[in-house]
């Protein structure tokens, strides 16, 4: 593999291919009841954060994050191609994030997963999220995980 990774933001084209992926293989997996928080889960503008990672020329994993408040982030939209999955391509992407995060000066990460989904919200733990209670929009959504990390 010929790996590197590009910053850029939300309107990049690479980035908005790979979420398209992301949520068709959301849809396929566990169907409409994860996509009705989609509205929130978008990230394609200029003020968003985005790590994408190439294999080459192809785009091949991306995530993005968004300031939720002034000491803190939230993720969004990690995805890596199913033929490039555990290769430790999610953690390079998350530890990319928190790295861009902590030099704009947020002491924290949120993030919601789907709670269907166990291998992301191992993947989370795994990279040192805890578990709180639901914020925003998805507060009374059960099938709702949301997680919190203290960077640096």
């Amino acid at each position: 593999m010929d790996l590197h990774v590009r910053i850029t933001e939300g309107s990049n084209d690479d980035f908005i291919r790979l979420v398209r992926l992301l949520d068709e293989e959301c849809l396929e997996m566990i169907g409409n009841d994860k996509l009705q928080h989609k509205q929130f889960k978008q990230a394609d503008d200029d003020s968003t954060t985005v790590v994408v990672v190439y294999d080459g020329m192809t785009p091949i994993a991306c995530g993005s994050f968004r300031n939720y408040s002034e000491d803190t982030v939230e993720m969004k939209r990690v995805f890596v191609r199913k033929v490039y999955r555990n290769k430790g391509l999610a953690t390079k992407v998350m530890h990319n994030l928190e790295k861009l995060a902590l030099a704009q000066g947020r002491a924290y990460a949120i993030l919601e997963t789907g709670g269907k989904i166990q291998a992301t919200v191992d993947l989370y733990k795994h990279l040192q999220y805890d578990t709180i209670h639901n914020y925003g929009p998805y507060e009374t959504d059960m099938n709702c995980i949301c997680m919190k990390k203290k960077l640096g």
